[in-house]
Parts: structure tokens; C-alpha cells; sequence
């Protein structure tokens, strides 16, 4: 007959043995690895998106099209920073036009896309590039402008017109103006030297009639 155990004393438990201990720390770590690489995965595809870009270079005036545009993967939360516009708004964008010139693979952004509209009868639409110092700094959309300049031939040259926009380029190097004007004009602005152009701003036109 076995002795009796002596009161007190608890009953030893028996171990597993070490090879099932490491096993099932293996399996746990296997779990663990997967889990983790599920959520990283996960992760990382939420956090990145859809942007639209320029497939090719734009002047400034120029309508946007299907061929224009392209599409670009970036962080998400960059988005908002670089003014980004997600690529499902391709088709908004398509018919605007773009304010500024947009280089071959450059963000679009709302600040550089305007509206396409059509001039009234017997105006043209144009922009011209100006050279630092060559406008008013008060100069603004609607106002009347007098746009000057000198011809090939070294004779000067200026229309009256209507500033419609104006954009300076990220970095200086001069200013973008969008200008109405009257289609007998567009020759003799075609014709100016674009170096001589400048534009400054004329009075509104007094009403006429009498005391």
C-alpha cells in the first residue's frame, strides 16, 4: 500500500512536457504574425488614394479633356494638403479650363481650373504673361485695363480691355492675365512683342448728362 501524503502538503501537478510548450508557442506566434500582416495590409490600403494629374502639359486657357488627365496613388492624408482632387472627379474636371500653365505630371487643383465660357459677340478672350512689375498690384477681375505694348516694328501699340482673371505663379516669374477685348484688337496684341506688354488700370467712365 502507497504512504499516505502528509497533511499539508498540496499534490504536485505534472508539467507538459517542454516540445508541446514550444509548439504551441509557435502556433501563437504564427496566429500573431498573420493577424499583424492582415492589419498592416489592411492598413496601408485605406491610407493611400487616387489623385488626378496633368498626362501632358496645358497652356493657360487651354479646355481640359479625357486625354489630359491621368491618375496618381498618394498618402491619403496628403490629400487635403496638396489641394488634391480625388480621381472619380475626372469627369467635373473634363470642359474647364486651366488658369495657369500645368506641366506633364503636376497635381490638378481647383486653383488652377476655371470655367470655359464663350466670349460676347465682337470680344476675344486671351491671356497674356506679364513680367514682375508690369501690372498694378490693385489689379482684379472686372476691372478696365488698358493693355500696351510695341510691335515688331518698334511702333507702340494698346487697347482698352477688361481684366477677367489674374494668376501669379507659385514662385514668382511673373503674372497670368486673362483679358476681354475687342476682336479688331486681337491682331495688334498678337502682333506686340510679348516682353513690352504691360497692362494699368483706366478709370471707369464717368455718366454723362447736366446740372
Amino acid at each position: 500500500m502507497n504512504a499516505k501524503q502528509p497533511k499539508g502538503t498540496a499534490p504536485k501537478r505534472r508539467r507538459p512536457p517542454r516540445r508541446t510548450v514550444a509548439l504551441i508557442a509557435c502556433i501563437l506566434a504564427a496566429l500573431g504574425s498573420a493577424a499583424l500582416f492582415s492589419t498592416v495590409a489592411f492598413t496601408n490600403a485605406e491610407e493611400r488614394t487616387e489623385v488626378l494629374i496633368a498626362r501632358q502639359a496645358m497652356p493657360a486657357g487651354h479646355m481640359v479633356t479625357d486625354a489630359d488627365l491621368d491618375q496618381r496613388e498618394v498618402a491619403a492624408a496628403d490629400v487635403a494638403a496638396l489641394g488634391a482632387m480625388d480621381a472619380d472627379r475626372g469627369s467635373a474636371v473634363v470642359g474647364k479650363v486651366v488658369s495657369v500653365p500645368v506641366t506633364e505630371g503636376a497635381l490638378i487643383t481647383e486653383q488652377v481650373l476655371g470655367d470655359a465660357s464663350l466670349p460676347e459677340a465682337g470680344k476675344v478672350t486671351a491671356t497674356v504673361l506679364l513680367a514682375d512689375g508690369r501690372w498694378p498690384t490693385a489689379l482684379e477681375a472686372g476691372l478696365p485695363v488698358t493693355v500696351m505694348g510695341v510691335n515688331a516694328a518698334g511702333a507702340p501699340w494698346q487697347a482698352g480691355a477688361v481684366a477677367l482673371d489674374l494668376a501669379v505663379p507659385e514662385g514668382g516669374g511673373g503674372a497670368l492675365v486673362s483679358l476681354s477685348l475687342a476682336a479688331t484688337d486681337a491682331a495688334g496684341l498678337a502682333g506686340a512683342d510679348p516682353a513690352s506688354l504691360m497692362v494699368v488700370i483706366t478709370a471707369l467712365t464717368a455718366p454723362s448728362g447736366g446740372n
